[in-house]
């Protein structure tokens, strides 16, 4: 017979004074309980107005995180709470108000732990080790059939796989799989000269199945230091991932295994070396995505005058574009989110695989000090022209900018290179002194913002 113990690990929680439709929508974590059964350790979240959650690893030390959005919770006499577990593979879990409007549970493991999840109505339960069987070794490890055994210690390293919003992202540290061959011209102003960014060659290859559920990409080991195993995710976007080494570990090989069609993209972010694989699913026209793409990054600062940078400028800006149009339920992808470097190719590429109708670059100008005033750039087509006097107009109507019109410009990459209505909206210029003291105003980027957004929304409802 099993040896089953149980612990209640119950709080309480403060009712926070909101107003009752906001309370209504609002999660709240009402119960924490851990069982222990044989070699398993099972951990179950019990929620009320459960709307769905965020999960991914940490190493050193390693740590598995669940966020719980719009949960708005304190905990009596503190903003976290602690519970030591002292098992062979959990140490402890700690919750705490992450947000206003997020929880968040950290467990703190023994070592890297295989885990799978199950949802049960309001109820999250997290299943760390096997049922009843021995660990083993990761090539004899799970690969879908339930009766074989999982990895409960797996060696694999210097990975860290979360999801946000139903987009999958596994980092692989240090891993530099693509190679930078030549400096791109970086687009954005029509006046202010050329930046440089790099352009990249795929260090790797790669293998899709005829359903898209399953593939892989391989690469010569010395790129990354990876380890091998199964890492067992059990997610809405991915079943495993698994890492192996090739004959005589001359290359290292990367299995992704989903019950669905799956699409992904690989960037190389040469900042941190790392290198980062989106993994989602597929849309269609119907979907109406959108890619919001924050000009320049990393070490294309863009246009900078007295310590402005452009870069900073539009990621502010697109950042706030993004939030407003998931406010408003369209579905969104931002091609970088943090100061990091996205080549030219791959920002058009990434529009193009996620099959999105509509693609938005957020710049901003620099030329003389005389010069000022918003402009959208495009390429010669009539839908693309069609989208970019929509976002000009907008534009300046809400901001009461000069308008400098729309102008055709065939030969940038994001332009020419995505197959969708795309546009460059260029929304002031650093260098002059009255454009550059509204885009130090928050309340200008906002009005940006805002407009940018109303223009990608009249676009997606006519054209």
């Amino acid at each position: 017979m099993k040896k089953i113990m149980t612990i209640f690990l119950s709080f309480f929680i403060l009712v926070v004074t909101v107003s009752n439709s906001f309370a209504q929508s609002m999660a709240s974590l009402k119960d924490i309980k851990y069982v222990k059964s044989g070699s398993q350790d099972i951990i179950s979240l019990y929620t009320s107005n459960y709307k769905g959650f965020n999960v991914f690893v940490l190493p050193n030390p390693d740590r598995l995180v669940v966020d719980i959005p719009n949960n708005y919770v304190s905990i009596k006499g503190s903003s976290t709470i602690n519970i030591n577990i002292n098992s062979s593979m959990i140490k402890s879990i700690r919750f705490s108000q992450f947000t206003k409007s997020s929880a968040r549970i950290v467990f703190d493991l023994n070592g890297q732990q295989s885990y799978t999840i199950e949802q049960k109505s309001n109820t999250l339960s997290f299943i760390f080790g096997t049922a009843s069987t021995p660990a083993v070794k990761a090539t004899e490890a799970n690969r879908g059939d339930a009766d074989r055994p999982q990895v409960e210690n797996p060696a694999y390293k210097n990975i860290i796989y979360s999801v946000q919003e139903e987009i999958a992202t596994l980092i692989l540290k240090g891993a530099r799989l693509e190679e930078i061959i030549s400096a791109e011209s970086s687009e954005g102003a029509v006046d202010n000269t050329a930046a440089e960014a790099a352009a990249y060659k795929p260090l790797y290859s790669e293998v899709t199945d005829t359903s898209g559920k399953n593939f892989s990409i391989s690469f010569p080991a010395p790129l990354a230091d990876l380890g091998s195993g199964i890492l067992q995710i059990n997610d809405d976007i991915l079943n495993s991932i698994e890492i192996s080494n090739g004959r005589e570990g001359q290359n290292t090989l990367i299995s992704f295994s989903s019950s669905y069609s799956r699409i992904y993209d690989v960037t190389y972010n040469p900042q941190s070396n790392d290198t980062e694989i989106h993994i989602l699913k597929p849309f269609t026209k119907t979907d109406k995505l959108v890619v919001i793409d924050p000009g320049h990054g990393g070490s294309d600062p863009g246009a900078s005058y007295e310590g402005i940078r452009e870069k900073d400028l539009n990621l502010k800006i697109a950042l706030k574009v993004d939030e407003i149009l998931k406010s408003k339920g369209i579905k969104t992808f931002l091609t970088r989110n943090d100061d990091t470097s996205v080549s030219l190719y791959d920002r058009a590429n990434i529009a193009n695989d996620l099959n999105a109708s509509l693609f938005l670059s957020i710049h901003n100008n620099a030329f003389s000090s005389y010069e000022y005033g918003t402009e959208t750039l495009c390429y010669p087509g009539d839908k693309s022209r069609q989208f970019a006097s929509i976002v000009q107009n907008t534009l300046v109507n809400a901001l009461g900018t000069r308008n400098k019109g729309i102008i055709n410009r065939p030969n940038l990459v994001v332009l020419h290179a995505t197959k969708m209505p795309a546009a460059i909206a260029e929304i002031a210029y650093i260098t002059n002194t009255g454009d550059r003291e509204k885009l130090l105003d928050d309340s200008f980027l906002d009005k940006a913002a805002a407009a940018l957004a109303d223009s990608i929304v009249q676009a997606l409802n006519t054209m």
